[in-house]
């Protein structure tokens, strides 16, 4: 880093750590260090020589001396009131920040930012979630981050909600609280609200009893806070998205309380379809961001790998491939912490932080492979004890997504055996084994099937089918049954469901074109294969 993006970074670390200190000297906060306690001073942060040495290794500060050298320019800039450095191992590193810290912060980044536009520095920078980088880059998003940006864009069509809460924009990662935190601080800097807030405190009074009282009793006693008057007109009904950023969007002086407010998480309640004004800039941004991750130019502010876009979409589409072949266009896939990444022949299953599961799901919608017709952590229709910690995804594949499987070699697990005949033994003749090749004379021509390695032929169209595919099942029941007819149930395993029977028309569709019958504008053959209906499929 450049002594610039250290700072940056450094008060970056400051504004975090700001949202965690008293704004009050009534009720100092014992911090413990070593053997030393030390009562904490209104918007005095504390660090620990253990967590300095991570501070100071986060932001690539080669040392203490440089470390003092960046504090003394943030005190010369007044964006710090004062601040000691640890003599003894057993001391603590204190900075002070004055009670209007974060408006000298913005102000401060701001400043820097206009240096850097008008050219008197060529390095890059961490801007605000709205403004590119001079190299256009932009800094990634954690996935849990960017899960509830991308989903609230798009509860209208993923949650089926006329009113939807908090919870259902929680990340799977980290702490939902602070999930939260970090989701309405990006709104309020894209200078967008939430809509038509809702709250019912008969019913959070109901589930929420013993946080219902802990926040009764803080109001009565500081009647004047401004958590108090937000809370209140959450209570009568009256609350706006400004008085929802302070009960959630703050952590100052009760950040014990606001770490416990998982209650109102759930009763909180605001539209999933607001207006243009407060949806366009999340849609801008959302979409700036993700072809920045589809070209590869997001980098990391911490400092971790990221795959690169083409390796994110390789693990997605191996880990749906089983999917796919098994249910056809339209299935649930469920993602957890733990992913399976293939590499070559071998397959390691593991927890992967360089993989981003949201990131992918909606830049490859945005490719127009699949849609994302849901998703949801914890379904309402499956019992507490058998709910599962990972993101369940209900996907619609495109033709596309099935032509990029057609075009590709599919690895096949050792305990994957595509339909194949037996081998003859020593014992049996030659002419025992049983030919690879089916062969029907048609109406209109010839079909042949190589159930060994898919290769099909219908009169002067050739073309290859994966052995373990929808396709291959069907043509091969067709043809192997008596007058090459197949019903409905033996096509569908007995299992004929309403979306088992759109996947099967699905696959007979796509067959049609493998085979050069359809688009029926550049048909090379006549329709061979005839639905006979409420009975199956025959070739005819």
């Amino acid at each position: 880093m450049t002594p610039e993006e250290k700072i940056i970074c450094l008060i970056d670390k400051l504004k975090e750590e700001w949202h965690l200190t008293p704004k009050q000297n009534s009720e100092p906060i014992m911090f413990q260090a070593g053997l030393y306690s030390y009562n904490r001073k209104a918007g005095e942060i504390v660090i620990s020589k253990s967590r300095l040495a991570a501070l100071e290794k986060s932001c690539s500060i080669a040392d203490d001396t440089q470390l003092q050298n960046i504090l003394a320019i943030l005190q010369q800039n007044e964006v710090i009131s004062d601040f000691r450095f640890p003599e003894i191992l057993s001391e603590v590193l204190t900075i002070q920040l004055p009670e209007d810290f974060e408006e000298r912060y913005k102000n401060y980044r701001e400043k820097l930012y206009n240096q850097i536009a008008s050219n008197e520095t060529k390095n890059s920078w961490v801007k605000p979630i709205t403004r590119k980088l001079e190299n256009g880059k932009l800094p990634y998003k954690k996935d849990g981050l960017f899960y509830s940006l991308w989903k609230y864009a798009n509860a209208h069509r993923l949650t089926g909600k006329s009113l939807i809460a908090f919870t259902d924009l929680a990340p799977l990662e980290g702490n939902p609280r602070f999930a939260i935190f970090e989701f309405l601080n990006s709104l309020q800097e894209l200078k967008i609200e939430l809509e038509s807030i809702t709250f019912h405190e008969d019913i959070y009074k109901k589930y929420c009893g013993s946080e219902y009282d802990y926040i009764k009793e803080y109001i009565t006693k500081n009647p004047n806070a401004d958590f108090t008057k937000a809370i209140i007109k959450l209570f009568k009904n009256q609350a706006t998205f400004d008085d929802v950023y302070k009960i959630l969007g703050i952590f100052d002086e009760l950040v014990k309380i606001k770490l416990q407010l998982n209650g109102l998480l759930e009763f909180i309640e605001f539209s999933p379809s607001p207006s243009v004004k407060n949806l366009r800039p999340l849609n801008e941004h959302l979409e700036a961001y993700l072809k920045c991750f589809c070209e590869d130019k997001l980098f990391s502010p911490e400092l971790k790998n990221f795959y690169r876009f083409s390796r994110q979409k390789e693990i997605f589409l191996s880990n749906i491939e089983h999917k796919i072949k098994d249910y056809g266009a339209e299935f649930v896939f469920e993602q957890g912490e733990i992913v399976s990444v293939r590499k070559g022949r071998g397959l390691s299953i593991n927890k992967d932080e360089a993989y981003l599961f949201t990131h992918i799901s909606a830049a490859l919608e945005k490719q127009e492979l699949f849609e994302i017709e849901s998703i949801l952590i914890t379904d309402m229709d499956v019992p507490p004890e058998k709910q599962t910690d990972d993101y369940k995804v209900k996907i619609m594949a495109s033709q596309k997504l099935l032509d990029e499987y057609e075009q590709k070699i599919i690895y096949l697990p050792a305990s994957t055996k595509p339909y194949k005949d037996k081998e003859p033994t020593k014992t049996e003749a030659p002419s025992s084994k049983i030919s690879d090749t089916l062969s029907v004379q048609l109406k209109d021509g010839q079909l042949t099937l190589n159930t060994k390695s898919g290769s099909v032929k219908l009169n002067n169209v050739e073309a290859s089918l994966n052995p373990t595919g929808h396709e291959f099942r069907i043509l091969y029941k067709l043809m192997a049954n008596p007058n090459y007819l197949a019903t409905y149930n033996d096509l569908l395993d007995n299992n004929p469901s309403k979306v088992n029977k759109r996947n099967l028309a699905f696959a007979i569709r796509n067959l049609k074109k493998i085979l050069g019958i359809l688009p029926a504008e550049q048909s090379q053959n006549k329709d061979c294969i005839k639905n006979m209906k409420g009975h199956g499929y025959k070739l005819t």
